[in-house]
């Protein structure tokens, strides 16, 4: 199902795209949480497989894909704000969340707000705070983006998110994978994105709010999640943390296997 969500009140007259799989009556409730330049589209290898036994919901955050982007300056808790009513339209009461690099950060707002209607996280591409490395990609990117315009930002931000195991075995991909990601982003909403992003608070300080199970996985050549700060993190939660050899930020893709086992681990529970 494919649905765009109203929500013209106090909140900015921002309407949410989303997508449901499976009977909504069924349990667990999944949700995906994309990344900055991602969309929907990006979980449907994943999501829609496991809609065969548990409900699943996807969507574009605020200023993402098919979702408006609002009048609001966008806020890690503003994005929380907007999933929890969300789930109250659509009668969610409590889900497990699914989060990367951005989504990540999303998903522990919500748990960390809404304890209660968070019962597992799984997190991946995430860290306990920003390295200054981070804090340097972001601004290139942001920089790349006022200079260079969209496509320019896509093709510099392509390489710092897949490991080299990755782009050697799918190089011919990664032109598609580029018009793409241009194809389904604004070069307005992303800045917006990037400018907010800039100032998130660490996320190591929301752990004390978090009573979840969670997850954290990292890939051991991602240069937004370094392993040590991504297990800091999951320390920080009392978590489990998984490091997946050779992969880069782009989990789902370049360690399929173990994103999918950590996803079956949430439904099986």
């Amino acid at each position: 199902m494919n649905q765009k969500d109203g929500q013209d009140d106090e909140r900015g007259a921002c309407r949410l795209h989303y997508e449901t799989y499976g009977e909504t009556n069924q349990k667990p409730f999944l949700i995906f949480l994309n990344g900055a330049l991602q969309t929907t589209l990006n979980w449907l290898p994943v999501a829609k497989p496991l809609s065969k036994r548990c409900a699943v919901l996807l969507y574009d955050a605020r200023g993402q894909g098919q979702s408006d982007l609002g009048n609001r300056p966008l806020s890690r808790e503003l994005h929380a704000a907007d999933l929890l009513a969300l789930m109250d339209r659509l009668d969610i009461p409590s889900a497990r969340l699914v989060g990367i690099s951005h989504g990540a950060q999303v998903a522990c707002a919500v748990a960390a707000t809404a304890p209660n209607r968070v019962t597992g996280m799984l997190l991946c591409g995430a860290a306990a705070e920003p390295t200054a490395r981070t804090r340097l990609i972001l601004k290139s990117w942001r920089t790349v983006l006022t200079e260079g315009g969209l496509p320019a930002l896509v093709w510099a931000a392509l390489p710092g998110f897949f490991g080299d195991r990755f782009l050697d075995q799918n190089e011919r991909m990664i032109d598609g994978m580029a018009k793409a990601m241009i194809r389904r982003n604004s070069a307005t909403a992303l800045a917006a994105h990037l400018e907010a992003i800039s100032a998130y608070g660490p996320l190591k300080d929301l752990a004390a709010d978090i009573r979840c199970p969670v997850t954290v996985m990292t890939g051991a050549k991602d240069p937004l999640a370094p392993p040590e700060s991504a297990k800091a993190l999951a320390e920080a939660l009392r978590g489990r943390f998984i490091e997946a050899t050779e992969a880069g930020h782009s989990l789902p893709a370049e360690a399929p296997e173990a994103f999918r086992g950590a996803l079956e681990g949430m439904v099986g529970e």
